[in-house]
């Protein structure tokens, strides 16, 4: 944690090992199913969130939501490995077929796929959600509101019990 103006933010280096600890579970060889990515990323995610949830980075918090988000989609179009199966895929999710074939074969790489209209129209926030993501900025909020920071002037006495 790194205070900044007397307020807790997360530090660049905490951030970093946390993208790439999303990096390590999201590699797009790992041969892993979607559901199981998806349970690892949120058991990750809920304990990280929870130890920063005395900070006060609701923005940062949701570029990094974003982020992960696009990590998933490019793992999930990876997974569909032809343009053929990628369209198939998206149309099912609701894109257009015309639309869906621009984005299949773009031949451009999966990163870059991954953040193209019909790719995040398909795999939106809302398709995430029904899949079980669990929201960065939601948890945060609830932490929040749930309890307020330890107040160590409060104790009597600390560790050792009140001095007499």
């Amino acid at each position: 944690r790194l205070m900044l103006n007397g307020t807790l933010t997360i530090a660049p280096n905490s951030l970093k090992r946390a993208k790439n600890r999303i990096g390590q579970i999201t590699r797009r060889n790992r041969g892993v199913s979607f559901d199981r990515v998806l349970g690892e990323v949120n058991s990750f995610t809920t304990g990280w969130v929870t130890y920063f949830r005395h900070t006060c980075s609701m923005s940062l918090l949701r570029n990094f939501e974003a982020w992960i988000r696009r990590k998933l989609r490019c793992y999930r179009l990876k997974q569909c490995k032809r343009a053929k199966t990628i369209s198939k895929f998206l149309q099912r999710l609701g894109v257009p077929k015309n639309q869906t074939w621009t984005t299949a074969a773009c031949g451009k790489g999966w990163w870059r796929m991954s953040h193209t209209h019909s790719a995040q129209h398909g795999m939106s926030n809302q398709w995430f959600q029904s899949l079980g993501f669990q929201s960065l900025s939601t948890r945060f909020n609830t932490l929040k509101h749930q309890q307020k920071p330890p107040d160590t002037m409060s104790t009597s006495g600390g560790v050792g019990g009140p001095k007499v």
